[in-house]
């Protein structure tokens, strides 16, 4: 079954919450956001886990994705192959704090999104991100 869900417009970016499933665990309640501006796509996927990941690679396999947000600041419970192979996304953002108690993000997350040849941005290393949409470009400044 291929979801539809509805799509808030504010200011000419169309934003969706993808994220509309049964959890048993609070993180993977989190909204998972699909917002387009433009020409360009982005996923947020807030705490979610490889199990909404999953789901979500089911229920939306025409999604564009050119940036992704990292699930869960790097933690091993998301960021799947599965995801990646779906769709392809060539930049991730990992909010993660420095010395962070959890050493996020993990090291396996880290190899995953190289492996697939995504420029990384991690807020413990490069600090606040700053994403620039004009006309038809897009823009990533740390």
């Amino acid at each position: 079954m291929i979801y539809q869900f509805e799509t808030i417009n504010i200011g000419g970016i169309g934003i969706q919450n993808l994220n509309q499933y049964m959890a048993l665990d609070k993180n993977d309640g989190s909204q998972v956001l699909s917002m387009k501006i433009g020409p360009f796509h982005c996923l947020f996927l807030g705490d979610a886990s490889s199990i909404i990941e999953e789901k979500i690679v089911r229920d939306f396999p025409n999604l564009q994705v050119n940036l992704l947000k990292v699930s869960h600041h790097g933690s091993y419970t998301g960021t799947s192959n599965q995801l990646l192979e779906m769709y392809r996304p060539q930049y991730a953002l990992i909010s993660c704090g420095k010395n962070n108690l959890y050493k996020h993000p993990h090291p396996n997350v880290i190899s995953k999104l190289e492996a697939y040849g995504l420029k990384i941005y991690r807020s413990d290393r490069n600090g606040m991100v700053n994403l620039y949409f004009k006309d038809q470009t897009f823009n990533i400044e740390a």
